[in-house]
C-alpha cells in the first residue's frame, strides 16, 4: 500500500498483519525513510563517533610507540656517544703513557750516553 498524499509513505500488507517490531521496520529499506529516521541517524552518528574515537585512540597509541622508539634511539645514541668518549679517553691515556715512556727512554738513553762518554773519557785518558 502506498500513500498518494505522502510520497514514500508505504506499507507491505504482510507487515501490517505481522506487525514486526519497530527496530526491524526502521531498518527495512521500505520503511527507513519515515519510521524513526532520527533514531537511525542517531545510531549512525554514534557509530561514526565511535569510529572517530577508535581512530583517535589508534593514532595516540601510534604516537606513543613513536615517542618510545625515539626515546630508545636517543638512549642508544647517548650510549654510543658515551662509548666513543670512553674510547677517546682510553686512546688519550695510551698516547700519554706512550709519550711518558718515550720521555723516560730518552732520559735513560741520555743518561747512558753521558755515562758512556764519561767512561770513554776516563779509560782513554
Amino acid at each position: 500500500m502506498r500513500s498518494r498524499v505522502l510520497p514514500g509513505f508505504q506499507f507491505r500488507v504482510n507487515d501490517l498483519i505481522r506487525r514486526p517490531d519497530l527496530d526491524a521496520i526502521r531498518r527495512d529499506p521500505v520503511y527507513s525513510g519515515f519510521v524513526l529516521p532520527e533514531w537511525t541517524r542517531a545510531e549512525e552518528a554514534q557509530a561514526r563517533a565511535e569510529q572517530a574515537r577508535a581512530l583517535a585512540e589508534r593514532e595516540r597509541e601510534e604516537a606513543s610507540r613513536e615517542r618510545d622508539q625515539a626515546g630508545r634511539e636517543r638512549d642508544q645514541a647517548s650510549r654510543e656517544r658515551d662509548q666513543a668518549s670512553r674510547e677517546r679517553d682510553q686512546v688519550s691515556r695510551e698516547r700519554d703513557e706512550a709519550l711518558a715512556e718515550a720521555r723516560r727512554e730518552a732520559v735513560a738513553r741520555a743518561a747512558l750516553e753521558a755515562e758512556l762518554a764519561r767512561l770513554r773519557g776516563t779509560s782513554g785518558g
